[in-house]
């Protein structure tokens, strides 16, 4: 059971919840939750995808398809129920529940209920864990003192607090990020841990924090390829630099465009509405801007292994172009036209330039060793010369929107919680403005807990 009070009329909240759309964005936060799509019967459904912790592709994951009903709606009183007769690995009798009440007139206190029950093997699956791998796993609770040393809460609910602490070490990161962005921005002293490096280098920094470990690291948004503002041209370009076969490359090339696109006319390769609602499930065509740069997943042409790339070029550790995942590549959040060559990445300049990846890689070393680094001393370390028509893709500044990524785990587990910011400076009342919060970004190795 979770209680809260949050600070929204209960007419808002009540509007927000009645809605099964809603549930989605609310049930999406889980990181097993890997997609959630409401069915198009009635009574309504949602449509769960759930998977392992860390990043696994949507066809691999099992399917949990609740049924939303809401049980009472008056003028102070919600309640919504969500329930599931059936679940992955023998798990069954899922149920969830939501009540919300005025408390004042511009706040409202809300209940949540979760429960579900477990089949032959799934109870018998936690009780082996719990008494061999998991025996170890303790939360932060002191139950006890034995010879002068606590005793930490064990078993399922130990299991819980471990999440708990996983969040909230990333959350620690997460301000960490922040605050080193802008104090680097306002000229503020930074700690001497991160003097030796240039802080939007995409390295990631770890710091211990009681008894878990938390890391971080800023990217900057205008390094990438901003999806909304490239032209046909450097797209096609892109695509074949990273290797892109054709009829794949045209096809990519020519849906990116219908999906920006304000109508509803083709392109030979592309696609538009008539191709999307052939689809199971159907959906349709943007005919606008990219929101995220994670929906060019649903593109015409597009696979999980385009837009992810391949472990080994995640890993940073392979050579070949074609695994380079288009999410390294793309952003819809860089407030420029061109590319930020202080803070491009080895695989965003091969994708613009053709440059083989192995000097791009040196690129970016050598780039680390200038003190001051300014645009004349960069582009020769690419070949460029000044007068070179390279330079109209370039653009050297202070980064000014940033990803800000952060992991949290307990020292004794290899299984983090990450979550992502993208932050814009100068924004809002404190200095900065939060575009995107991403809470879901599950463990990075495996499914340990």
């Amino acid at each position: 059971d979770v209680y809260a009070v949050v600070d929204h009329p209960f007419a808002m909240v009540q509007q927000a919840l009645q809605s099964a759309e809603h549930w989605c964005d609310i049930l999406i936060l889980h990181l097993n939750v890997k997609r959630c799509r409401v069915g198009s019967g009635t009574p309504k459904t949602l449509n769960l995808s759930v998977g392992r912790k860390f990043d696994q592709p949507v066809e691999d994951a099992y399917s949990l398809n609740f049924a939303y009903r809401v049980v009472a709606t008056t003028s102070d009183y919600l309640q919504v129920q969500l329930s599931a007769d059936e679940g992955p690995l023998s798990t069954k009798n899922y149920r969830i529940q939501v009540e919300a009440v005025p408390v004042e007139p511009k706040r409202t206190v809300i209940h949540m209920s979760y429960a579900y029950g477990y089949g032959f093997t799934a109870r018998m699956a936690m009780q082996t864990y719990l008494a061999t791998i998991g025996s170890a796993k303790v939360g932060f609770t002191i139950l006890d003192r034995k010879d002068g040393k606590p005793v930490y809460q064990t078993g399922v609910l130990g299991l819980l607090e471990r999440n708990t602490m996983r969040y909230y070490l990333a959350i620690a990161g997460f301000e960490q990020g922040l605050y080193d962005f802008l104090s680097q921005s306002s000229g503020r002293e930074l700690q001497q841990s991160q003097k030796s490096s240039d802080l939007f280098d995409g390295s990631w920094r770890e710091q211990n924090l009681g008894g878990g470990v938390y890391r971080v690291r800023l990217i900057d948004e205008g390094g990438k390829i901003n999806i909304n503002r490239v032209d046909e041209a450097i797209l096609r370009r892109i695509f074949t630099n990273l290797g892109i076969e054709e009829p794949r490359r045209s096809i990519l090339v020519d849906s990116i465009m219908d999906w920006r696109d304000p109508d509803d006319l083709h392109r030979v390769n592309g696609a538009e509405n008539d191709y999307y609602l052939s689809l199971n499930p159907p959906y349709t065509a943007k005919n606008g801007f990219f929101d995220t740069v994670e929906d060019l997943l649903w593109l015409r042409g597009m696979t999980s292994d385009l837009f992810y790339g391949s472990a080994e070029a995640n890993q940073a550790a392979g050579s070949d172009a074609s695994t380079i995942g288009l999410q390294k590549i793309f952003t819809v959040n860089s407030p420029i036209d061109r590319v930020n060559l202080r803070t491009a990445s080895a695989e965003v300049i091969h994708a613009l330039m053709g440059i083989p990846l192995e000097k791009s890689r040196g690129f970016v070393e050598e780039r680390k060793k200038l003190s001051e680094k300014t645009l004349a001393d960069l582009l020769p370390l690419l070949g460029i010369s000044a007068g070179d028509s390279a330079m109209q893709m370039f653009i050297f500044a202070n980064p000014s929107v940033v990803a800000v990524e952060a992991e949290g785990r307990p020292t004794d587990s290899r299984v983090s919680h990450r979550i992502k910011g993208i932050v814009r400076m100068g924004g809002g009342q404190q200095g900065f403005e939060l575009l995107r919060w991403i809470d879901r970004d599950g463990g990075y190795r495996n499914n340990e807990s």
